[in-house]
Order: structure tokens, then sequence, then C-alpha cells
């Protein structure tokens, strides 16, 4: 694996985290994150930079938004964001997207409003079964951290729920952002993990014809500095994962190719350190951190947050 391209933003806002990155059919590249003064705080909002343009406002709510999560469906591009004053009380939008004469541009004349408790993808990108899109979600209170995976279908510029899985939840405080991907016909997910227990989680659903019944999760040997982590099951058949390799840093960043073994998983000696010993001068943070990553003509396109201060991309070969 190799580093092709490196690229940081220069945002416009004092902190910012949470990006992802998308590719339309003409291959204009879209970025979304949110930034304000500090998170948590009022004024965050979602951001976005085009291809090389100036990074711009997309929404700004009555109260701090969160974690955009960009995707594609056909050949429309879609983000999923939230609002609210933290994870417990998030409202869930979705608004559809469109890129012409180099302007992003909504089209719907406002973003869908999921129905309260539905968070869908919170974090990673979904994944689809013939029609129906399969979201990564969860939901952190103050003594319990809950995943589920969510089931949606679209109709008639409408997003229809159809349910969603049991709660994921293994023996500690949670999991939370599930990591999707498809592989033998089941569902599996790689889970960020509380501090209690400093593991990466893995779980999938039981059958192909059940994808919202799943196994108890259960640790891996890959650590977890209660960090965002993302998976791509690539086009070759491998499968990468961007994680931090600590248990109490989120510094390295890095992505490795993963092996199935009886016991679980492991690293190959396939690997590239994304980023490491991350500095920002005034950043009140240390850390490369919630990788977002893609596949795009063959290539990894990782996006991820540089000390809260800065967004920053790469794009790996295989």
């Amino acid at each position: 694996m190799r580093i092709q391209k490196r690229k940081r933003l220069v945002t416009p806002t004092n902190e910012c985290h949470a990006s992802s990155i998308i590719f339309d059919d003409e291959g204009n590249r879209l970025m979304m994150w949110f930034g304000g003064t500090q998170e948590g705080l009022a004024d965050c909002a979602i951001y976005y930079q085009l291809n090389n343009q100036r990074p711009a406002k997309f929404y700004q709510g009555v109260y701090p938004c969160w974690n955009p999560v960009l995707f594609k469906y056909g050949e429309t591009l879609f983000v999923f964001f939230k609002e609210g004053r933290f994870c417990d009380c998030w409202q869930t939008y979705l608004q559809a997207l469109s890129i012409s004469d180099g302007r992003l541009k909504t089209l719907l004349p406002k973003p869908i409003i999921l129905t309260a408790g539905l968070n869908a993808c919170v974090k990673t990108a979904p994944v689809f079964l013939d029609n129906v899109m399969l979201c990564g979600a969860s939901v952190e209170t103050c003594r319990s951290w809950a995943s589920y995976v969510e089931a949606y279908a679209f109709k008639e510029k409408k997003l229809l729920y159809l349910g969603r899985s049991n709660p994921i939840i293994p023996e500690s405080r949670g999991i939370i952002q599930p990591a999707l991907w498809k592989e033998d016909g089941l569902i599996h997910a790689f889970f960020r993990s509380a501090p209690d227990n400093p593991y990466i989680f893995y779980a999938h659903s039981i059958s192909p014809e059940e994808p919202l019944i799943w196994t108890t999760p259960e640790p891996t040997g890959f650590p977890n500095p209660n960090s965002s982590i993302d998976v791509v099951k690539h086009s070759s058949g491998k499968l990468y994962l961007a994680y931090n390799p600590d248990s109490l840093e989120r510094n390295p960043l890095v992505v490795s190719e993963i092996e199935r073994t009886k016991n679980g998983f492991k690293e190959t000696k396939n690997k590239v350190i994304v980023h490491e010993d991350p500095q920002v001068k005034g950043a009140r943070t240390r850390e490369a951190s919630y990788p977002f990553m893609i596949e795009h003509d063959n290539l990894l396109h990782l996006s991820y947050t540089l000390c809260r201060a800065r967004i920053c991309s790469v794009e790996i070969s295989c």
C-alpha cells in the first residue's frame, strides 16, 4: 500500500470534525464535515468542499450540527446529518444532492426529517442489498451505548423505514458507529468501543435472509482508544480497516489489510501509516482520527480529522 496524494484543508472555523467524502459519476469530489467554535456549541454547522473550491457552509441549525455522512445511490448523491445538543437527542436529516456547472445543489426543497429515535448512518456509509439500504446506527446515553442496523428504501423521493435490528450490545458499556461491509451473503461490522473495553468489536448478521438479526459482538485483537473506525471491502476482494492502533491515544492513524483467521481477524503486512504524531499549533487536541474511507477508481480515498482543527484526505493505492 502507498499514499499517492495528500491534502489538508484550511477550514473556515476554529474546530472541525467528522468528515466524509464521495465522488459523482463525473469524477467531482465532494467532502463534508461539521465545524464551529468548538464541538457541541450552537454555531457548529455542516460545511462542504467541492473539488478544490473554497469551503462553504451547507447547513446551519438552531442547535449544534454533527456527523455528515455522504453516500451514493444510483446516480444521486445523498447526505445524512444531525442536529441536536448531544447525540442522545439528535435529529437526523437526509438531503439529496447534485453537482452541475461547478456548483453543489440540493434536490429537495428541504431535508427529509427522520422520525425521532431513528439515526440512520451515524458515522459510516450505508451498504445496499438490492434496493434496501442498511445503515450503521447507534445511540449513546450517559450509562449505555448500543448499536443497531436500520433498514430503509427509497420510493418516489421518500425514505421508507423498514425496521431495525436487535440491539447490538457486548458485555461491556457498549459499542457505537458500526462500519458495515457485505461478504458471503452476510452483513458484517466492526464497532468503536467504550473506554471500559479498549478493542474494536465485531459482529455479523445471522443469514442472508435475516440482515436485521445479529450475533452478539465480540472483541477483536485490534486496539481502540474510544475512536471511530471505517472499513472497505475492496473490489479486489480484500478487506481494509482504517483505525488508531492504540488503546489510549488517537495516534497514529493507519490503514491495514485484514485477513480472516480461525479465531477472528489479523493484520497482514500490507499497511500504511496515514498520519503519525499529529500537531496543529493552537489546537486543543493531538489526534489523527475519525477516518471515513471509500473506494473510487480502485484507490482508497480516506478523509480524517487532524487535531480537531483541520480536515485531511489521502489517496492510497492498494
